[in-house]
């Protein structure tokens, strides 16, 4: 059994790495929609408005602090082995959630100018990218468990002791 305060350390070590993910994830997301799907160069300027590179650096921030939020909310970050169904199940419903967040916040900023297809390409870069973080932040027996070496476990029930 982990230790409490090695827990919350990996605990917030993993938060931590799913924010910067997030963030990255989402300019990854600003760059490549800018040269595969508009043909134009990063950071994008659109006549009248300027550079919309302050509004992508505020969804970004934003969806730093709230892809976190979901996860947890989800129960992400409990110290206990899950079944891969599971995972992505919740998973893909975190990133329904991130997307729908998303539109959220570009209805806020700068509706008539925020790209749509940003939504797409976040939502399609972002389970991989946060898959990719949890297999290395997860404690070493969910780690196992998604590379797929360990079946997911059952804990037996617990035994009452009368005296």
């Amino acid at each position: 059994m982990p230790q409490p305060a090695k827990t919350s350390r990996t605990v917030l070590l993993a938060v931590l790495c799913d924010g910067v993910a997030a963030f990255v994830v989402y300019l990854a997301a600003d760059v490549l929609r800018s040269f595969l799907y508009m043909r134009t160069a990063w950071p994008e300027h659109v006549e009248g408005q300027g550079s919309m590179f302050t509004m992508h650096l505020t969804v970004a921030a934003l969806l730093a602090v709230a892809w976190p939020v979901l996860l947890a909310w989800h129960r992400w970050y409990r110290p206990i082995e899950m079944p891969r169904s599971w995972i992505l199940s919740r998973m893909l419903f975190a990133t329904f959630l991130a997307a729908m967040f998303i539109g959220a916040a570009s209805l806020l900023y700068e509706r008539d100018v925020y790209p749509r297809a940003q939504i797409v390409f976040v939502a399609v870069l972002l389970p991989l990218v946060t898959l990719a973080v949890r297999r290395f932040t997860a404690p070493r027996f969910i780690r196992k468990q998604i590379r797929g070496k360990t079946p997911p476990t059952v804990r037996p029930p617990v035994q009452l002791v009368h005296r």
